[in-house]
């Protein structure tokens, strides 16, 4: 889950705490990698190690990053973003630069007055999991959860494949939230794709990848939005939420929510003036869709995600 705004914000947040930790030790050198993975009194492992983690997850390239005792991982990335200005008209021309195949919403009424489109492609990334089982439950267990992985998973490898992400906005105005505007975001992204040995229980892992606190969220929601769509939605936490509804997309099984935001560029006087946002998010054909948008009604946007073709 996560549009592109709400997942910089997240990211941002991990890296500005590995800021603050290396201006409070200046002289520390190292300090990030010399971190202690438990506190032995209590068996706890620090939140900021996993920042580190997380951190390391972000990067670019090729790398193998050692968990110390929960075990490690082998990341290959390629985040090279790739931006396109292509018509609304011409957004299938995006479909040549993702593996898989997938819908986009067609010329209508609606979209037709948003002039302005910037559209992403986000590269994949491939990561395979080594991980101490016994101790890695003991971690998940420890956060009251008992989503655990299996115990003849014990010494073995799985892999995990994040596909290419497609990020499309649109809008019409060269001024965020002026009267009448309209800003549509649209994100896809394939299922990704979980290989674990012969006689695993590939959704036993999946349900414990999903517990894991070192994996970042933009990543993370892809696996939970398998089990809850509700763990799609992207919601800032300063967001006052009005409603949460299921819904059906083309028969399939979506979510649609509503919340506000304060209008940054509100008058003094307005203060308080705030934003509706919609957000829409439901799978089709193992492909995950997810809308958000203002300035556009809840009918409106429904009749957006079912001209999917």
């Amino acid at each position: 889950m996560i549009f592109k705004k709400h997942r910089t914000i997240l990211i941002g947040i991990g890296f500005a705490v590995v800021i603050a930790l290396l201006s409070i030790f200046p002289n520390t050198g190292n300090f990030l990698n010399n971190l202690r993975t438990y506190d032995y009194r209590t068996d706890y492992i620090s939140p900021d190690y996993f920042n580190k983690i997380m951190l390391q997850l972000s990067e670019d390239g090729n790398k193998y990053i050692d968990l110390k005792q929960l075990g490690y991982l082998r990341v290959n990335k390629d985040d090279k973003e790739k931006k396109y200005e292509y018509k609304l008209s011409d957004l299938y021309k995006l479909k040549s630069d993702v593996n898989y195949n997938f819908k986009l919403p067609q010329v209508n009424n609606i979209l037709s007055v948003l002039n302005k489109i910037e559209s992403n492609i986000y590269g994949n990334q491939i990561i395979e999991f080594n991980l101490n089982i016994d101790t890695i439950n003991k971690l998940i267990k420890s956060y009251k959860n008992n989503n655990v992985f299996p115990e003849n998973l014990k010494g073995k490898n799985f892999r995990i494949d994040f596909y290419k992400i497609v990020y499309i906005h649109m809008d019409n105005s060269n001024e965020y939230n002026f009267p009448g505007s309209i800003n549509f975001s649209f994100e896809i992204r394939k299922i990704p794709k979980i290989d674990v040995p012969a006689g695993v229980d590939k959704n036993k892992v999946k349900y414990a990848v999903s517990s894991l606190p070192f994996l970042p969220y933009y990543l993370k929601s892809q696996i939970a939005g398998t089990i809850d769509l509700k763990n799609l939605l992207d919601i800032p936490e300063s967001a006052k939420r009005e409603k949460l509804d299921y819904t059906t997309i083309n028969k399939n099984k979506g979510i649609i929510v509503s919340y506000y935001l304060k209008d940054a560029n509100a008058l003094n006087k307005d203060k308080e003036k705030s934003v509706k946002y919609l957000q829409i998010v439901w799978i089709e054909d193992d492909i995950i869709y997810q809308m958000e948008a203002a300035g556009i009604s809840e009918e409106q946007l429904l009749k957006i995600a079912e001209s999917m073709q």
